[in-house]
């Protein structure tokens, strides 16, 4: 696996391969509506995440330049609530990290009142979601009870 957090990858810039020139910079990372990311944008358009080449520690490299119009339903998971079947919001992603070759989430870092008796920052992973919409994240009721701290749930990334 590729795995990258998304506030690691906000800000680095995209240069295209080819000819090796910045065209960009990374501004927000977005999903589809099945909860892969499957696009990261900057304020010159957006680039699929089938053009990344390689992710760096300053650059994301692409293999092209060409930036695209998003296409509609997009899902922006920083700072979305994240509610149990049955109740009001229990907190919000405060980060995750995702697979930059297949866009595959790895795991949501949450803060709110779900994370406090974490410290403040608690680890889900994928298995434990419900449903992801425009407005939430829905996990399993059983998922409080499989949450780790971040430093035990992201051991090994």
């Amino acid at each position: 696996m590729n795995v990258i957090r998304r506030s690691q990858i906000i800000g680095l810039i995209t240069m295209d391969g080819s000819t090796a020139t910045e065209y960009d910079s990374i501004e927000e990372v977005w999903l589809d509506e099945e909860g892969r990311v499957v696009y990261l944008a900057g304020k010159e358009g957006y680039t699929p995440i089938e053009q990344i080449s390689v992710v760096g520690s300053d650059a994301v490299i692409t293999y092209s330049s060409s930036a695209y119009e998003p296409p509609n339903n997009l899902l922006h998971l920083n700072r979305m609530l994240v509610s149990s079947p049955m109740s009001d919001p229990l907190g919000w992603v405060e980060d995750f990290l995702f697979d930059w070759e297949t866009g595959d989430i790895a795991a949501y870092v949450l803060g709110g009142d779900i994370a406090e008796p974490f410290g403040g920052s608690a680890v889900l992973f994928p298995d434990d979601i419900e449903t992801i919409d425009a407005e939430a994240i829905v996990i399993k009721e059983e998922a409080k009870s499989r949450l780790k701290s971040e430093a035990e749930g992201l051991k090994g990334f």
